[in-house]
């Protein structure tokens, strides 16, 4: 099963170069950013809620941020829905001003020599989710689906774990292709009216041939991961085919036998992280295969 707080922990830097940073820089750094951040917290309070120092009456409109929204555009220069662009402004402010909150607690423990506080930091934590969350929603987003792009991200950054020299020497061009893959939804009862068997039988394709047929072709045997995710995996192909024109481009490829080998390996490694280690062009041919047994079989 998928953990991303271990999966996190992989990644994780377990350096502390306290010999290149001064005790007053640091100092320095965290008080200036919580006086900025809580000006920004004030800003957020007042256009999300209301909230104002003073009796103040409107702004007049040449001066106001009403323009603000309509500043969102796609990659293709249209213009994204304005109450989407309010919560994602929402979510993105609100995501710093609680982040100065944390910094507040590190401020209390570093400069203040105050006890850490475990209970608020979690509470922060907690707030920032919530944020984090307004801004999946707005963006169509999940975050069990960012958590697995994230971590299919870092795999490439660190091939085993963290180290120092490929935090410094990213390949930037080959990480952002895995972001720009599609993102798959994984099934779960109790979301949709049917699970992911019942939806493949309506479409008259058995699920179970084409994973059974793809980890055999991956490892040799059927149990080196798990078959009723890799089941899943296959529905939500399918399903997100039927409405999305870059997921669709998927089964496109994959009729025609043509599959990006970098791009497919990134998305079926992150779906299915047993697979991680295996060759790009294995997970392809095992993929082409599955498919074809579906097809034979069907």
């Amino acid at each position: 099963m998928f953990n991303y707080q271990a999966e996190a922990a992989v990644t994780e830097s377990p350096q502390f170069h306290s010999e290149l940073v001064r005790m007053q820089s640091l100092e320095s750094a965290l008080s200036n950013c919580i006086l900025e951040l809580r000006k920004l917290d004030k800003l957020k309070k007042t256009l999300f809620y209301g909230k104002t120092e003073h009796n103040i009456g409107p702004i007049p409109p040449a001066l106001d941020t009403s323009a603000v929204p309509a500043l969102f555009k796609n990659a293709e220069g249209e213009q994204l829905n304005a109450q989407t662009a309010i919560r994602l402004i929402h979510g993105i402010v609100g995501v710093a001003t609680e982040a100065c909150e944390m910094l507040e607690l590190l401020f209390k423990v570093v400069v203040e020599r105050k006890p850490y506080d475990a209970v608020n930091l979690n509470e922060e934590c907690g707030d920032v989710l919530w944020y984090l969350a307004c801004c999946l929603n707005a963006n169509g987003a999940t975050f069990e689906e960012v958590q697995r792009q994230n971590i299919a991200k870092l795999r490439k950054r660190y091939p085993n774990k963290f180290t120092e020299y490929d935090a410094v020497n990213r390949d930037v061009d080959a990480e952002r292709s895995i972001l720009e893959a599609p993102m798959v939804r994984v099934m779960r009862d109790g979301e949709t009216d049917e699970n992911a068997g019942e939806f493949l039988t309506r479409l008259g394709v058995d699920a179970d041939i084409w994973a059974r047929e793809y980890i055999l072709t991956i490892v040799g045997k059927g149990d080196a991961c798990d078959l009723d995710h890799a089941r899943a995996w296959f529905a939500n192909a399918l399903e997100a085919g039927k409405s999305s024109e870059r997921t669709r481009l998927l089964m496109t490829t994959l009729e025609a036998g043509r599959l990006n080998s970098a791009k497919l390996a990134g998305w079926l490694s992150m779906e299915l992280p047993e697979l991680k280690d295996i060759e790009p062009d294995r997970l392809c041919e095992a993929m082409q295969k599955g498919f074809d047994a579906v097809k034979e079989r069907g």
